[in-house]
């Protein structure tokens, strides 16, 4: 069966640190998570360098890298 999903616990809405964040970094931070766990099968985390991701997220890489 494939790896198709994470998980995310529900108290990240409560999280100060998360929860201060601008709703863009908010979608960035997101959007990495499911990146992680898409592209990371050993469930090591690890992404890819920006260029890629980037890519990925079908932005510009200065954009993505203003944002991280």
């Amino acid at each position: 069966m494939a790896d198709y999903w994470i998980k995310l616990y529900h108290e990240i809405i409560d999280d100060p640190k998360m929860a201060t964040l601008p709703d863009r970094i908010w979608r960035r931070v997101i959007e990495l998570f499911l990146l992680a766990g898409k592209l990371c099968p050993d469930k090591s985390g690890e992404l890819p360098d920006t260029k890629q991701l980037a890519w990925l997220l079908r932005m510009q890489e200065d954009e993505l890298q203003a944002d991280l």
